[in-house]
Parts: structure tokens; C-alpha cells; sequence
């Protein structure tokens, strides 16, 4: 089960259960479907890590997102489509009663800028996303709020150490954002594969060679 999470941002529900560590470890060892995955990520959740757990199944084709807050769970799974993750929650219910989240309609902002980029991508790939098409949209450079190529927090391959935060409350050149980026296929996954590019966030100036 090749998976990814992104975390939600403003998270405000917490009790103390079994660490996601734990689970998650637990889920990718032991899950011989898609359900037993979400079902382990479930059991004695906490809120400690509430994500966008992004998982597929290689045996069957399937895609499943589960949205994990304390409160509310939502998952969803897809033969045929994508899910996309930008540190806001999908579902309304947890993004409204368990996060001070508002940036999610806001493209000034990283996670709103995000999911409105890569929702484009998705859809101008959409049948040709291979492990090539993979990286360039991880290393995309495109700012939707300024309408050009502007290496900032708000584009896919995330540099918030070079955007001055002009438009919006953040740090300026503060040093984080994407720290590495990850491709696989079906095929690499059957032998535990995967294309990976990591970098020091203090000094790194984008994927440039995979752009």
C-alpha cells in the first residue's frame, strides 16, 4: 500500500490515545485491504495527526483518501481518479467544527493556492500521469494567485524560504516547505521502488532536475 498524508492545518481537537506512529506503522505492515488500512488508522484515534491519508491499493487498482480528524472520519475510494492533498480536510465537518482553518478559499494562501494548482494539473494530465509527469507536477513552479512562475509557498514544490510573504500573514524567507518529493508506480510498488529527490530546505532551490 504505497501511501502519503498531508497534515491539516489549525487542528484543535486532541485526546491522549494511541500515537499515529504507531497505528500507521501498524496499518502499512499488517492491512490486507484498503478497509483493514483505514480501519487500524481508526481504532483509538486521538486527533494527534489529523491528515489527509492518501493510499493505493496495487493489488486492485484503488485509490482511498480518509480524512482523519477525531471527531469526524471521511473516507472515499476511486478506481479510476485522483486525490490531491494541500493541508486543508475535503469535508467540510472537520475543516468547520475541528480546525481554525481558513485559508481554504483563500489562493493568497498556501494551501488554498495549492489545491487550486494541483487540481489543474490533475486535470490537464489526467490519463498520461506516469513517474515523468509525477515529478514535473511536484516540481511546479506556477503561482495561481500572481499568475506566473514564482517559487513561493503557494506553488506545488512549496518555498516558503524564498517568498518574502507579501500577500499574506506568514514569515518571511522562513526555511520550510518541501523537503523532498516522491514518485512511484503500480510496477515500482510490486518491488517496494520509488523515485526520490531530498533536499536541505536552508539551501535548496527547487527539483531542478527534474524540471
Amino acid at each position: 500500500f504505497p501511501s502519503h498524508d498531508t497534515t491539516f492545518g489549525g487542528f484543535t481537537n486532541f485526546k491522549l490515545r494511541d500515537p499515529i506512529c504507531c497505528r500507521i506503522r501498524k496499518a502499512v505492515q499488517y492491512s490486507k485491504t484498503l478497509d483493514d488500512y483505514a480501519k487500524i488508522l481508526i481504532e483509538r484515534n486521538g486527533g494527534d495527526y489529523a491528515n489527509s491519508w492518501l493510499v493505493g491499493d496495487i493489488n486492485n487498482n484503488t485509490i482511498m483518501r480518509v480524512e482523519l480528524g477525531y471527531k469526524f472520519v471521511n473516507i472515499e475510494k476511486k478506481t479510476n481518479g485522483y486525490f490531491i492533498g494541500y493541508n486543508s480536510a475535503e469535508d467540510p465537518r472537520i475543516r468547520n467544527m475541528e480546525t481554525d482553518d481558513t485559508d481554504y478559499y483563500n489562493v493568497k494562501t498556501s494551501s488554498a493556492a495549492r489545491r487550486v494548482r494541483l487540481t489543474e494539473l490533475m486535470e490537464k494530465y489526467k490519463g498520461e500521469i506516469n513517474i515523468n509527469v509525477g515529478q514535473k507536477i511536484i516540481a511546479d513552479h506556477y503561482d495561481v494567485y500572481l499568475k506566473k512562475i514564482n517559487p513561493s509557498n503557494r506553488t506545488c514544490c512549496s518555498h516558503y524560504d524564498l517568498d518574502e510573504s507579501k500577500y499574506i500573514d506568514y514569515v518571511p524567507f522562513y526555511p520550510g516547505g518541501a523537503l523532498d518529493g516522491i514518485v512511484t508506480d503500480s510496477n515500482m510498488a510490486k518491488n517496494m521502488g520509488l523515485v526520490g529527490r531530498w533536499l536541505n530546505i536552508v539551501t535548496a532551490r527547487g527539483y531542478r532536475d527534474w524540471e
